[in-house]
């Protein structure tokens, strides 16, 4: 069998700089060379469809560094999106 990988990441809201209610999560999975982010949200209804950009971040200089990974899809209150990516790099930079 191959490697695997994988953990589960939490996201909460933050209200007045204050950690608040659980809102969602992220999984990622390494398998066969391959990673795959999903990430998941449950957020009130709007009377419009907003957008959702998903980044990956990673310390460069003491900053981090904005990755696009792509848009999540919104629906009735729900965020989700599924990215796939090579283990090896970010968007072909040696991340």
């Amino acid at each position: 069998m191959s490697e695997y990988q994988r953990f589960v990441s939490y996201i909460y809201e933050y209200r007045n700089n204050t950690k608040s209610k659980n809102c969602g999560f992220s999984r990622v999975e390494v398998r066969n060379h391959q990673c795959r982010l999903e990430v998941h949200m449950k957020l009130p209804t709007y009377p419009f469809t907003p957008s959702f950009h998903v980044y990956a971040f990673v310390p460069v200089d003491g900053q981090l560094l904005g990755l696009t990974l792509g848009s999540a899809s919104y629906h009735q209150g729900a965020v989700y999106g599924a990215f796939t990516i090579p283990d090896s790099n970010i968007n072909d930079l040696p991340y």
